[in-house]
């Protein structure tokens, strides 16, 4: 039988939650969150200001004391848990990071915003030299696993395309009128309406006699996915919507 997988469990109070008190946290504060969570068994406290090392600046609030003082503050009261910290390229530096090293960190997230993930690769260069490293993505106001289902989708849609197809059958299963086809990010020009009218004909003929929903909706993506593969030679992502009338 298999084994559960362990929780790991990243406290972050010290660091995220530097924002809901404008990164005053003192030193005796620091000092006794991160000696409770230590005892309570967190695997790993999260610490530096709210937006990462270095960045207590006049755009995002100057911290209370230096992110030096916090992690040699929290490094100390330490007996077990791991000291880790966050750093945002184009904030914080590589020369940071060696910093907080030397200090206790042991392991650094690297936030990127999803437009400029391409920026941390020195930074997470640098961070594995003596550090674990995890990379995320700033998505909006959104922080996101850089290897997560949703980037994951994002690159598949900035790779391949869209297409969208709605059907409507009533309910005997036969189909009322022509399937709405549209697409984004499939790389047909010139012949754009051609290329819809021949997803259009195909989505049509693959609803045939098929009476299970969710394998009549298979059907029609893999038609549809047919044409654009004919045509561009790329496999989009493409989502059916099945109407009952």
């Amino acid at each position: 039988m298999d084994q559960p997988r362990r929780l790991y469990i990243q406290d972050v109070t010290l660091r995220d939650g530097m924002h809901a008190i404008r990164h005053r946290y003192d030193l005796g504060m620091v000092r006794e969150i991160a000696e409770a969570l230590d005892q309570a068994g967190v695997d790993a406290i999260e610490i530096a200001h709210g937006d990462g090392l270095s960045g207590s600046s006049f755009n995002y609030g100057f911290g209370r004391q230096t992110d030096w003082q916090w992690i040699e503050t929290v490094a100390k009261a330490c007996r077990r848990a791991r000291v880790t910290t966050l750093l945002l390229p184009g904030i914080g530096t590589v020369h940071d990071l060696k910093r907080a090293r030397d200090l206790g960190v042991e392991s650094v997230r690297v936030a990127t915003h999803c437009t400029e993930a391409d920026v941390s690769a020195q930074h997470i260069a640098a961070a594995r030299d003596g550090h674990t490293v995890g990379r995320l993505v700033l998505d909006g106001d959104v922080i996101l696993p850089a290897d997560g289902g949703t980037i994951g989708e994002r690159r598949r849609v900035a790779q391949f395309g869209q297409m969208s197809v709605a059907v409507a059958i009533d309910k005997g299963g036969r189909l009322l009128g022509q399937p709405v086809v549209t697409t984004q990010g499939v790389p047909v020009e010139e012949d754009r309406e051609d290329f819809l009218a021949e997803a259009r004909e195909e989505a049509a003929a693959a609803v045939g006699k098929e009476r299970d929903e969710t394998k009549l909706k298979e059907k029609v993506r893999l038609a549809v996915r047919r044409v654009a593969t004919d045509w561009t030679g790329k496999k989009p992502v493409v989502d059916v919507l099945l109407v009952r009338g």
